[in-house]
Formats: C-alpha cells, sequence, structure tokens
C-alpha cells in the first residue's frame, strides 16, 4: 500500500489478517516487473526483510536488483504506474521516455 496508493482507498478498512482478491488487468509480465520495482525499492529501505516470492521463476541471489525499463515496455509500465499510483516510478518512465524517444518509436 506504501508504494501502490491505488490500493489505500479500497484496503484502508480491512483488518489485518482480512484475505482479498486482486484482478490484474495487465500484461502479467508487466505486474510482476511492477513487484520487483517495489520490491526493489521496499529492499533499499529494508535490506533484512525477505518477501514472499511472487515471481515467476524465483531468483536464487540474496542480492536484490532494481528492474530495467526498456523501450519495448515502458508505455505499459507508465499506464500501470499510473493506474496505480506509483508516482516514483511514472517519474522515472517519463525521464527514460524523453531521453529515449527515438528508440520508443
Amino acid at each position: 500500500m506504501e508504494h501502490m496508493k491505488y490500493f489505500d482507498q479500497a484496503l484502508k478498512n480491512m483488518s489485518e489478517g482480512d484475505d482479498f482478491d486482486i484482478s490484474v488487468h495487465c500484461d502479467v509480465l508487466i505486474f510482476e516487473w511492477l513487484l520487483l520495482f517495489i520490491e526493489f525499492e521496499e529492499w533499499k529501505f529494508h535490506p533484512k526483510i525477505d518477501f514472499y516470492e511472487v515471481l515467476s521463476e524465483p531468483r536464487k541471489e540474496k542480492q536484490k536488483h532494481k528492474p530495467e525499463i526498456h523501450e519495448k515496455e515502458v508505455i505499459q509500465i507508465l499506464i500501470s504506474a499510473e493506474y496505480l499510483k506509483i508516482s516514483n516510478l511514472v517519474e522515472e518512465c517519463l525521464k527514460f521516455m524523453i531521453e529515449n524517444m527515438n528508440l520508443i518509436l
């Protein structure tokens, strides 16, 4: 909820331990990329925390790496980040697009 502000409103009245379902209305690989980004953001400030493996292929390394933005997926990531209200990622995507407009087009 800290990184995806979209969920603030939906989950603010829930108690800890309540179950809820999430429907993903974007490419599953893009959603996985977003989760990797959030995991990295959390890991920067809390390196000793282990996160549940939500990835299709669990990683073995302990070091978390920030996922790279590529020209083929930046627009999908931007749209999803804006919808989920991940403001720092929106800014990164826009900066990437400005710097790489020729590749994207």
